[in-house]
């Protein structure tokens, strides 16, 4: 994460997308929009399915993305993938 900082940096990508997501709930946002910001966001924050794709966190951030925002999964060939790939 360029220029996130140094507390950014030293948390890594993953808690810091969890901190990313957890902020919008301080400013009143609900699940389905933090969950569709943060995914919006992943790439900006180098959390990359390349990178991160088999992770826990990635796996069950990608689970309930889809659950509350499935239109940002109609992509690809089986009409099922993430659109921002």
């Amino acid at each position: 994460m360029k220029g996130a900082g140094p507390l950014y940096e030293s948390l890594g990508f993953e808690r810091a997308t969890i901190l990313l997501h957890e902020s919008y709930h301080l400013f009143g946002d609900d699940e389905k929009f933090a969950l569709h910001r943060v995914w919006l966001a992943k790439d900006r924050l180098g959390w990359t399915a390349l990178r991160y794709g088999r992770t826990r966190l990635w796996k069950n951030t990608r689970e309930w993305t889809l659950a509350e925002n499935p239109r940002m999964f109609t992509c690809g060939e089986d009409g099922q993938s993430d659109c921002l790939e």
